[in-house]
């Protein structure tokens, strides 16, 4: 299977990104469907208020976690997992990742 990223738009060279836009959602999530909240994640999306640009999440793995920070795939979201303090998310969660290797040699 080949996955083609989709690359964002060029940033607006003559905006100087000073102010930004922070999107958050909060996840209360639960290890059966009903049961009691076990732990918490966070999508979190930054962009330019002035132009529009996202700005784009690096040196972490694609894909989403209970137990790591991620990122989407065209790494515009970065994925939080959180517990309150003093506590772990269960083992055993599911979760994946997606690797990218360069095919043209």
């Amino acid at each position: 299977m080949t996955i083609t990223p989709v690359m964002p738009e060029m940033p607006d060279e003559k905006c100087e990104h000073m102010n930004f836009l922070v999107n958050a959602s909060i996840g209360r999530l639960s290890v059966v469907e009903g049961g009691p909240i076990t732990h918490y994640s966070a999508d979190i999306q930054v962009k330019c208020s002035e132009c529009g640009q996202p700005l784009e999440f690096v040196g972490l793995p694609l894909g989403t976690s209970a137990y790591r920070p991620t990122v989407s795939i065209d790494g515009l979201e970065l994925r939080a997992p959180m517990v309150l303090p003093g506590t772990e998310p269960p083992k055993g969660l599911p979760g994946f990742s997606v690797r990218i290797e360069d095919t043209e040699q």
